[in-house]
């Protein structure tokens, strides 16, 4: 047994300095420019019986220009994928707070006026929306847990937190645009302005 991984042991040994060897020696250099066709060793090159050097699968400079035109065609051809679009709504807000504090809203929990979250008469309960401001370019991220407005031509009512954190609990109302985003690319859409 002793013996077998003594001859086992020499054997790697040789092999490796022998691959080490032929790595940065035996070998030629490659040309630059002609790197693809210029592997054309022999035989007698390589001090080991039975090894032979690997063939160029391209050979010729013809060949190799037939090879790059063929891929540049794919390249061409190959579709186009578009990103899908973000579905977007542009127009007016409102907020609510005190007088709804505590009340049960569409999705069954009570609202709290301090969470970041909105009322919006057709969005899916639970849908994650990128609000701004469009006067000061301020964001923040809520959450659809309700429905409404129903006041005039209002498109969302958000929370008093959510609303101050756009800058307009004080006016009350305001022009915003609202993105939806998936919960997979929240992490892309969190801004400062998001967070305070």
């Amino acid at each position: 047994m002793k013996r077998k991984l003594l001859i086992i042991t020499v054997t790697t040994y040789l092999l490796c300095s022998f691959s080490k060897a032929a790595s940065k020696t035996d070998l030629p250099k490659a040309d630059p420019v002609n790197t693809v066709h210029s592997n054309k060793l022999t035989a007698d090159k390589y001090p080991v019986k039975g090894v032979s050097p690997e063939k160029s699968v391209l050979s010729s400079p013809k060949q190799i220009n037939s090879a790059q035109t063929a891929v540049k065609r794919v390249v061409k051809t190959a579709p186009k994928v578009a990103p899908k679009p973000v579905w977007s709504q542009t127009g007016q807000a409102s907020w609510y707070g005190t007088a709804f504090n505590g009340r049960k809203t569409a999705s069954g929990e009570p609202f709290d006026m301090y969470q970041f979250t909105a009322a919006h008469p057709t969005l899916p309960i639970g849908t994650l929306l990128k609000v701004t401001n469009l006067r000061n370019k301020r964001t923040v991220i809520v959450r659809i847990n309700d429905r409404g407005p129903y006041v005039g031509e209002r498109m969302i009512d958000l929370s008093f937190s959510a609303a101050q954190v756009l800058g307009y609990s004080e006016s009350g109302l305001a022009k915003v645009k609202i993105e939806r985003i998936e919960r997979d690319n929240l992490a892309k859409n969190v801004t400062p302005t998001s967070l305070f």
